[in-house]
């Protein structure tokens, strides 16, 4: 906030737009590390911070390119800055550029920008439409036919992405249909007590639903449950709670 009051946040905004990549890229470095409060977040969007950014996600260069889904993962957490990334057709980028990265760091910044861009309906929309589920249930890469490694970071923002999408019917039928649930099901296994606790969150907001509710329990989900309120991780045992609540309780009744 200071940085904003004393007038400094416009010339870092207007570094984005440097032609020396170096430059820009240490200027979404800044921006993500002072975009931490709403104020900060809507200022950077007055100032077309999230267009730059998008831009940079283009760029190619890998370090660049994470810098700005890093920024891009504060600067979203503002209802007006999901609202711009939807008239700006972000969604597109954050796939092509942030998911479908050869980069684990940009594909966890990615996926996180995504998890807090997808609370607006558009966006949602068109996760599902340039296929931005199956991109998440593949960076899980907890299935048999996987041809990925597993990345504890990444497992860890792609399940938090699924976790709100999973707020959405269309979206669990989706997970449910492309194994995402065994996917996740299988994340509870990982040592990474982080991995286990958003995995646990993505299985409860899909047992909404009774397809969902009827899988997750076919697939062991109760057992799994169970398994983890002996974790060490308060965060985890607590999300176990949610998911068992969940899955025994009958929300049409």
């Amino acid at each position: 906030l200071k940085t904003v009051e004393l007038g400094g946040l416009r010339p870092v905004v207007e570094l984005l737009r440097s032609e020396e990549l170096e430059v820009a890229g240490k200027a979404a470095f800044c921006l993500a590390c002072h975009a931490l409060d709403s104020p900060v977040r809507l200022a950077v969007h007055i100032l077309n911070g999230v267009k730059y950014l998008l831009s940079l996600m283009k760029t190619g260069d890998d370090i660049v390119v994470n810098n700005a889904a890093l920024a891009l993962s504060t600067v979203l957490q503002h209802v007006e800055a999901k609202d711009k990334l939807h008239s700006l057709k972000g969604m597109k980028v954050l796939i092509e550029f942030g998911l479908s990265s050869d980069n684990v760091d940009v594909q966890e910044n990615a996926a996180r920008a995504i998890a807090y861009a997808i609370e607006q309906e558009g966006n949602l929309k068109d996760l599902r439409r340039l296929e931005g589920i199956d991109k998440l249930i593949e960076m899980l890469a907890a299935l048999p036919d996987t041809d990925r490694q597993p990345n504890d970071k990444v497992r860890q923002s792609a399940s938090f992405a699924l976790a709100i999408s999973a707020f959405d019917s269309e979206c669990r039928t989706e997970i449910r249909q492309k194994e995402g649930l065994r996917a996740l099901s299988n994340c509870l296994a990982s040592e990474e007590a982080r991995v286990q606790e958003e995995a646990l969150m993505a299985l409860a907001n899909c047992a909404f639903d009774i397809p969902c509710k009827q899988t997750i329990g076919a697939l062991g989900g109760l057992k799994n449950g169970i398994g983890l309120l002996s974790n060490p991780e308060l965060s985890v045992v607590a999300n176990a709670c949610v998911a068992l609540s969940r899955l025994v309780f009958d929300f049409m009744s």
